[in-house]
């Protein structure tokens, strides 16, 4: 499948592109990987690229593919854990936490972008630790005071 804009043509990359990117990036960032680990990491990869290639396929509502998608990243993480030793493991933990911040990053930047000098800004949102339960809110709020 090939996309066409003004000046750019791009190719939809193969499965095995993408899944070969994929375990590069974990490959780099995670030392002493051995050559059986990558070749593990890259059929790893290759399962979560098929099973994405389906869900966006379903054309799911949001809610319903964050859910899915959630489940596609606890298998790969699973299965993950099973090749990695814990240093290992520890560190694609690691990697993925960094993706995570720099895509939340990203998204924060554009939403500030987009907003303009006349529109009302949206309330600052309060995220709160999972660890602290509902029952202890209250607490937790006065002790922020």
């Amino acid at each position: 499948i090939c996309t066409t804009t003004a000046q750019t043509t791009y190719k939809k990359k193969t499965l095995e592109e993408r899944s070969a990117k994929f375990t590069k990036e974990i490959t780099d960032y995670v030392s002493n990987v051995t050559p059986e680990q990558n070749t593990a990491l890259l059929e790893i990869n290759k399962n979560v690229t098929r099973q994405f290639d389906s869900l966006k396929a379903m054309q799911l509502e949001s809610d319903e593919y964050k859910s899915a998608a959630r489940n596609v990243f606890k298998t790969r993480d699973a299965a993950v854990k099973l090749v990695l030793d814990a240093k290992q493991y520890d560190e694609f933990l690691m990697l993925q936490a960094e993706k995570r911040d720099a895509a939340f990053k990203k998204k924060n930047e554009a939403n500030k972008a987009a907003l303009t000098e006349d529109a009302p800004k949206a309330p600052a949102k309060t995220y709160r630790k999972k660890f602290v339960k509902e029952a202890d809110a209250p607490i937790v709020d006065s002790l922020k005071q």
